[in-house]
């Protein structure tokens, strides 16, 4: 499935490596656009992730990178800034270099098929592949994605990565999801579209009553999504906007926001037009809903 961004600005390109089982996605963007992260879970990989606090005295970021590889993937971040590097896109150092501002945050997919460790060159290649037009599913950072692994990976099905944007009072909203959750994926009627399976392929949906004694391992699991709007809001309001915005994770996910998810939300203001938060969040909700049942319906694909 190609997708087309509605927003101007930015660009987005994968390397998939198919045979391995991983990959990484790359945006980039044409100018230095305001961002801020609120909400981070509590089995996260991340790379500079602290230029998306409030106290940070780098208020803009030039790209974002999404990678496989869990930490060890994290280097796929320096690719990506290697090609704006090339492209003199970054802070600015008394007129001698530049250094681009590139957060980075990796899933675990080291078991989906080789362990694979995305590099640099991978994430300079996907840079490279930037594009007004991106691919959905089984690519980029949504390779090697898996959901529902509860019990053992025989018992799972596929994630992915997933698209969705909205228009809203003429305030675009769009969103990018990673999805590699540990429980089941719900639509929007509350109805399990994938997750973990019994020995004959039906999906279990009483967590809480069958493996009340179950302990989640912390390092398999990361939801991963990336929230762009054209409204105009500050990084605190960027920063609120990610806090408010993991309900839909709690909606979309079962169980939702356990210890073994590596969940994260980054919200990036690309624009200058006039809006309500409030109306952002609930816009955004609703789109990172749609995103994450995107994910699902183009893995299998």
């Amino acid at each position: 499935m190609i997708e087309k961004i509605p927003l101007k600005g930015i660009k987005i390109g994968h390397k998939t490596i198919k045979d391995k089982g991983s990959g990484v996605t790359a945006l980039i963007f044409e100018d230095t656009f305001k961002a801020g992260c609120g909400w981070k879970g509590f089995s996260t990989s991340t790379r500079q992730f602290d230029s998306l606090n409030s106290l940070h005295s780098v208020e803009g970021i030039n790209g974002l990178c999404l990678t496989g590889g869990s930490a060890f993937g994290l280097t796929a971040g320096g690719g990506v800034q290697k090609l704006l590097l090339k492209k003199k896109k970054g802070l600015s150092v008394r007129n001698k270099t530049i250094v681009p501002i590139v957060p980075t945050a990796a899933i675990f997919d080291l078991l989906y098929k080789d362990i694979y460790y995305p590099t640099e060159n991978d994430g300079y290649d996907a840079a490279e592949n930037a594009s007004d037009t991106f691919e959905v599913g089984n690519v980029g950072a949504g390779t090697g994605a898996t959901v529902g692994k509860l019990l053992s990976l025989k018992q799972t099905d596929k994630g992915g990565l997933g698209f969705s944007y909205n228009i809203i009072n003429g305030i675009t909203i769009m969103v990018l999801t990673v999805v590699n959750n540990f429980g089941n994926i719900l639509d929007q009627n509350g109805n399990t579209i994938a997750g973990v399976r019994d020995n004959n392929g039906e999906f279990i949906t009483d967590f809480m009553k069958h493996f009340k004694n179950y302990s989640p391992n912390p390092s398999e699991n990361t939801n991963l999504s990336v929230v762009l709007t054209d409204a105009e809001l500050t990084r605190e309001e960027l920063i609120k906007l990610s806090k408010s915005s993991v309900t839909a994770f709690s909606k979309h996910f079962y169980p939702a926001l356990s210890s073994a998810d590596g969940d994260v939300i980054v919200a990036i203001s690309t624009g200058d037009k006039k809006s309500v938060l409030d109306i952002i969040i609930n816009g955004t909700i609703e789109t990172i809903g749609e995103s994450i049942v995107q994910a699902i319906k183009y893995s299998k694909e």
